[in-house]
Order: C-alpha cells, then structure tokens, then sequence
C-alpha cells in the first residue's frame, strides 16, 4: 500500500517569488504584444520616412528605441526566467508546473529562431516561398510561446490562491488552538 501524499507547508511554499514571476511574465507578453503592433504599424510609415530628406535622425531615434525596447525584453526574460527556477525548485504544485511552462516558454524563446535576409526579387520563387514559409512558423512559433506562457501565468495565479487558501486556513487553525 502506498502512502498517501502529503499536502505541503503552505508557509513553506514561495509566495512572493511567485507573484514576481507572474508580474514580470505578465508585463513581458504584453511588452510582447505591443512590440508586435508596434512593429506592424511602423513599417508603412518607416519606407515613407526612408524616401525622404533628412530622414536619418527619424531612424536613429526609431533605432535607439527598439535598443532600448530589446534590452528590456532581454532583462524582463532573464528576470522570469531566474524567477521561474526559484519557484520551481521551492514550489510545489501548480506553482511549479506554472513555473515549469514558462521555462519551457523561455527556452523556447531563446533557441527557436528563423531569419531570412537579402532581396526577395533576388532569390526567386523558391527562395520567396521558403523565406514566407519561415515567416509563418516563426509567427505560429510567437502565437505558441504567447499562449503557453498565458497557460504558465493561468497556473501560478491558481497555484497562488491555493497558497494563499492554505495559509489562511492554517492560521484560522493555530489561532483556535490559543
């Protein structure tokens, strides 16, 4: 006969560690979200701005920004990323298996990555074919990173209410018994 599991110590479980993985995952896929609008929007108006004169302190102030913007993404990832560790080497749980999908989404993130360059009207019709074909699966590739860090975020605030749930019932219960 096995021996039944028991539940653990909620005040042992990382509560804090994993409300600033939710804050930083949470903030990270909406800096995502925008970054891609953003980008979207910009190309129209970036081949407007290329056409004419004295366009290159519109594009240094363009690039500075998307510096500045991949910087920030490269630290929000590290921070969840490090984040996401802590809370799966502490957290039981659906803190864990939330944390274990955002590492997942991390890592993904980081060694997945397909990039064409050079003219289109160059590489002919099989190039193009190929280079649009890449352009797809990184896309889906972006919409399965957003989504399955959506499902992490899901379990962490799942996994922080039952933390919380449990706490409060253990303090209700130490205080009945003073």
């Amino acid at each position: 006969m096995m021996p039944t599991p028991t539940a653990p110590d909620p005040f042992q479980q990382p509560l804090r560690p994993a409300t600033a993985l939710v804050v930083v995952a949470v903030l990270q896929l909406l800096l995502t979200l925008a970054a891609a609008v953003l980008a979207i929007a910009l190309v129209p108006w970036l081949q407007d701005v290329m056409m004419t004169e004295g366009a290159t302190s519109a594009l240094v102030v363009v690039a500075l920004l998307g510096i500045g913007a991949g910087l920030l993404m490269m630290g929000l990832g590290l921070a969840t990323f490090i984040l996401a560790i802590v809370v799966t080497v502490k957290g039981r749980g659906k803190l864990r298996h939330g944390a274990v999908i955002l590492i997942v989404v991390a890592a993904l993130g980081a060694s997945v990555s397909f990039t064409t360059s050079g003219d289109p009207s160059m590489m002919g019709d099989l190039g193009t074919a190929v280079a649009g074909a890449f352009d797809v699966v990184t896309m889906v590739l972006g919409v399965i990173r957003a989504l399955a860090g959506l499902v992490g975020v899901v379990l962490l605030l799942l996994g922080i209410r039952e933390v919380r749930r449990r706490r409060a019932a253990a303090g209700e219960a130490r205080s009945m018994l003073h």
